[in-house]
């Protein structure tokens, strides 16, 4: 009889033991990480690639060193808002121009097309 007992209890063990293991199944753990930013404004689309054409400039008013011709140009934001999460308004804006650089002047952007000696 106690043989028979324990071969029940270790019968309905075994059979319970994938059934608790079954019960798991389609459950998973997804961990995810990454950052929120937050800004101020967003760039209008029309102004985000943007081409400023210099036209023809001769050589002596490219040759003035830290003097070149100024063209205007703009940059449009919208969506804004003043107020940060955190609280307080914005004190500053930071904008970055990025390009690609020439190899041995990497403080001057790359001009393209067949000019040379300036960027």
């Amino acid at each position: 009889m106690v043989n028979i007992s324990r071969s029940l209890m270790l019968s309905l063990l075994l059979g319970i033991s994938p059934l608790s293991q079954a019960s798991d199944q389609g459950r998973g753990l997804v961990t995810m990480n990454g950052q929120i930013q937050e800004s101020a404004c967003s760039i209008h689309t029309d102004d985000i690639w943007q081409e400023i054409p210099f036209g023809v400039i001769s050589y002596s008013d490219l040759n003035q060193e830290g003097k070149a011709v100024i063209k205007p140009f703009a940059v449009r934001l919208v969506n804004c808002s003043l107020e940060r999460i955190r609280g307080g308004l914005w004190q500053s804006v930071n904008i970055t121009f990025s390009g690609e650089t020439e190899i041995f002047r990497p403080d001057i952007f790359k001009v393209n097309g067949e000019a040379q000696g300036l960027g």
